[in-house]
């Protein structure tokens, strides 16, 4: 007896582009990273479990997350490694608006460089020391510094 079985339904939002969410986005193409990052195969069922665990989150910032857990980490991330960086980068003291608020990609406003000129103080400009480094303003406090003395 010949049967023709109609195609399984979908039922996860990442096999179609109807309904996708940006979170469902950014989740996939930094799962694919961290497979492709750390030569691993991700389990059936896993994107579903990061879904759950990151619902709610925004998704620029669980591309940050992403972003600063590739930088260190030595194993595949789960879901605990990520929320971590977002709920540090969250619990960061912010009082309101005026306050400024670091873009998760420098240290309070402040990045390290290891080429370039020094500013200049009593001893003058000089070339920046490629073993040590010096810090510089991050572009986030600059903007930040700018819309103060704007508004001021």
């Amino acid at each position: 007896m010949d049967m023709e079985l109609d195609p399984p339904e979908p039922n996860n939002e990442l096999t179609t582009t109807e309904g996708t969410s940006s979170l469902d986005l950014v989740l996939a193409r930094n799962l694919d990273r961290m497979s492709q990052i750390y030569n691993v195969e991700l389990q059936p069922g896993a994107i579903r479990v990061w879904q759950r665990a990151m619902a709610g989150q925004s998704p620029r910032l669980v591309e940050w997350a992403f972003e600063e857990y590739f930088k260190t980490g030595k194993f595949p991330a789960k879901p605990a490694d990520i929320y971590m960086l977002i709920r540090q980068h969250q619990e960061t003291p912010r009082h309101d608006d005026k306050q400024f608020r670091p873009c998760g990609k420098c240290e309070f406003g402040w990045i390290r460089v290891y080429e370039g000129m020094t500013v200049g103080t009593v001893l003058g400009r000089r070339p920046v020391d490629p073993k040590v480094g010096a810090v510089k303003r991050c572009d986030c406090f600059l903007q930040w510094a700018a819309q103060r003395k704007a508004a001021a």
